[in-house]
């Protein structure tokens, strides 16, 4: 597969960019730009939710509502649906990861965990088959092979009150039990 960086570098080299913002809950809500897109005359975009990994209730409804809303202008879309294991995102969080224990005792660094944490969503994301978690659970992995760090664990945030299960453990708990682990 191509990367990120790779296809912007190759196919988009000599293109001006011109940035525009939509939101899912808030003004300018996702429609807006794509409508202003098309006043300025934009034929062609590239979308990227700012969101690394993917998954159809937040990544792919973000895409499906500027995708409907593009479709009305005759606008091209190409969306950009996860960058999680983008070797930039990846060498990014290696540097943070690891200069970050250099300011910890060495002493100190069996009993350090990185936490690697994203929204919750709803567990039944995982009989739809929704990659979310498990492209968490690699970016953890790829974390702990590149970085210094000995221990990771991963953990869910912002789990909504919708009575339903969502993808835990929720990293405030996680953060709490790891704590209790070690006394």
């Amino acid at each position: 597969a191509e990367s990120l960086q790779g296809a912007l570098n190759e196919n988009y080299k000599d293109v001006e960019f011109q940035l525009y913002i939509g939101l899912k809950h808030i003004n300018p809500f996702i429609e807006d730009p794509v409508e202003q897109m098309n006043k300025d005359g934009i034929d062609e975009a590239v979308t990227i939710v700012l969101a690394p990994h993917y998954s159809n209730f937040s990544v792919g409804s973000y895409n499906k509502r500027a995708q409907e809303e593009a479709d009305k202008y005759g606008i091209k879309l190409h969306h950009v649906e996860q960058f999680y294991n983008e070797p930039a995102f990846i060498e990014y969080w290696t540097t943070m990861i690891n200069d970050t224990l250099q300011m910890i005792p060495k002493e100190s660094h069996d009993e350090t965990v990185l936490i690697v944490s994203a929204h919750s969503l709803p567990e039944k994301i995982k009989k739809a088959n929704d990659p979310y978690p498990d492209q968490l659970e690699e970016t953890a992995r790829i974390l702990a092979e590149e970085s210094d760090i000995k221990h990771v664990s991963v953990g869910w945030q912002s789990e909504g009150q919708t009575g339903e299960p969502w993808l835990g453990p929720d990293v405030q708990d996680l953060t709490r039990d790891l704590y209790n682990e070690k006394g």
